[in-house]
């Protein structure tokens, strides 16, 4: 039995922009419109509330995700400095 053997990548495209989707909604800024679809899905995961008149607020579900989320990015940026200040590339 192997341990250990994950492999640990950065966040990538689709957590990106749902972090972002999850923090426009957070701040009330305008979505794009090429993120209604994924609006509809948060809506339908528990992670967005939508309101009669179309107004859109994270659920507690949703802002842990945010949460999580932008603790992810914190981590992989801090990974990236500790990488740097041991003069490697990222893989």
């Amino acid at each position: 039995m192997r341990r250990f053997s994950i492999e640990i990548d950065a966040i990538g495209t689709q957590e990106s922009d749902l972090l972002e989707c999850l923090t426009r909604i957070d701040l009330q800024q305008p979505l794009d419109p090429e993120a209604l679809p994924l609006v509809d899905r948060l809506v339908d995961g528990g992670l967005v509330d939508r309101t009669p008149d179309g107004e859109l607020a994270l659920t507690l579900a949703g802002i842990e995700r945010c949460k999580s989320l932008n603790l992810r990015v914190s981590s992989d940026s801090a990974a990236r400095g500790v990488l740097d200040a041991r003069g490697r590339r990222e893989p």
